[in-house]
């Protein structure tokens, strides 16, 4: 025994010395770095002080923050680094995301104290989104009614300025709500905020949900903002627009352009409009549109072309009722008009000029026309005709125009 620890010795003592790892140090810092970019490379030498020559075989990253750390380069993989030779390994901070990011790069190889460790420390900076509330509830408010007003506040609490982009809302029920503001600048530094005011109005009974998306340079590129009211309707199962249609003034034995009623389902549920009844006055009538046997979904709607054509110089009054197979009551339109008709009259119906000399040209006489009717008279030509009616001419004319 003494004499195999005698033989080991001496080999020991005349064999080359195992490879062995010296780093110019033991840790690389790095400065702080936005998130989602990409530090300048930290480099750190390997010396090889043994006396055998140094094979790197792996390099590689532990610790939490592992995976925001990558190699500049190969980093001595596959070198034969020679006694007193080096070799260099570089590093680049590339976070993807926040915070202090501590991790470990281990270099293993055939050197006597591998695994040999160099330490990595890096922190992460970007904007950051704050929100405030996190979430707007509207509460319930009624179809139709009063506009329901809350206000967001954004601000940036991260560490560098956010830069605001596009700002939208989505989702299923987004034009019941609205943003009536933007923030005054679209940059917000650390610490700064902005507010603005964001509006409900239901279109339908029950819940209605969206979403509020305001898109920006933080690392998550977006935040979302839910948007919850409840809309209530107490009415008919129909809404309607507009209550009345006034045609005004209609020629009699004309027929006025068509005037549009919009009928809306403002219910939680689907309904189906199957009853579409005028009553008063022959003079109105509907000429078209998309309501009659029509399901309507929540929200969906359909209209209704409504005319008016007099037949006699007197104001007309009907009623255009409309019902939906789930209600007994009648949503109901007043109509109203009034007939017109304009009439000619002339304040003498002969002109008398006396003798007058040939060749000569008369004094002049005036023509007054009055409308004596009830709805406006527009006079489009002014002509003299008869047996010598090239003897007689109109010098002003102040009625065709």
């Amino acid at each position: 025994m003494l004499l195999l620890l005698a033989i080991a010795a001496l080999l020991w003592w005349l064999l080359p010395a195992p490879a062995r790892i010296e780093a110019s140090s033991t840790s690389l810092e790095f400065d702080l770095t936005r998130v989602n970019s990409a530090s300048e490379p930290r480099q750190a030498v390997l010396t090889n002080i043994g006396e055998r020559a140094l094979e790197v075989k792996e390099l590689r990253f532990l610790g939490e923050g592992g995976e925001h750390y990558q190699l500049d380069g190969s980093g001595c993989v596959g070198s034969r680094v020679a006694a007193g030779e080096t070799c260099s390994v570089g590093v680049t901070f590339r976070p993807l995301s926040r915070g202090h990011l501590p991790a470990t790069l281990e270099v293993v190889a055939n050197a006597r104290n591998s695994p040999f460790s160099l330490a990595l420390d890096g922190t992460a900076v970007a904007p950051r989104v704050g929100l405030a509330p996190e979430r707007l509830d509207f509460g319930t408010t009624a179809v139709d009614g009063e506009v329901v007003t809350q206000t967001l506040t954004i601000s940036n609490v991260g560490e560098l300025p956010l830069e605001l982009g596009r700002v939208k809302i989505e989702g299923p029920n987004a034009r019941e709500f609205e943003r009536k503001s933007r923030c005054p600048s679209t940059v917000l530094a650390p610490g700064d905020a902005c507010s603005f005011p964001l509006t409900f109005a239901p279109a339908v009974a029950g819940e209605r949900t969206a979403e509020l998306v305001v898109q920006n340079d933080s690392p998550e590129g977006e935040a979302r903002i839910p948007l919850l009211g409840v809309g209530l309707w107490e009415g008919p199962v129909l809404a309607v627009d507009p209550e009345g249609v006034d045609f005004g003034e209609q020629r009699v034995g004309s027929r006025s352009p068509a005037q549009v009623v919009r009928f809306r389902n403002p219910t939680p549920g689907p309904i189906t409009v199957h009853d579409v009844v005028l009553k008063g006055d022959s003079a109105f009538s509907v000429d078209g549109g998309t309501c009659l046997d029509t399901r309507l979904d929540p929200g969906e709607g359909c209209r209704l072309e409504v005319v008016f054509a007099p037949v006699e110089e007197k104001r007309r009054r009907g009623e255009l009722q409309v019902r939906a197979r789930e209600s007994e009551e009648a949503v109901q339109v007043s109509l109203r008009g009034l007939g017109v008709q304009p009439r000619l009259a002339v304040e003498s119906e002969s002109l008398s000029f006396g003798s007058t000399r040939t060749g000569l040209e008369s004094a002049t006489r005036a023509a007054v026309f009055l409308n004596s009717g009830t709805g406006t008279l527009r006079l489009r030509d002014v002509e003299v005709s008869g047996t010598r009616s090239e003897s007689f001419r109109v010098r002003k004319d102040e009625c065709s125009k």
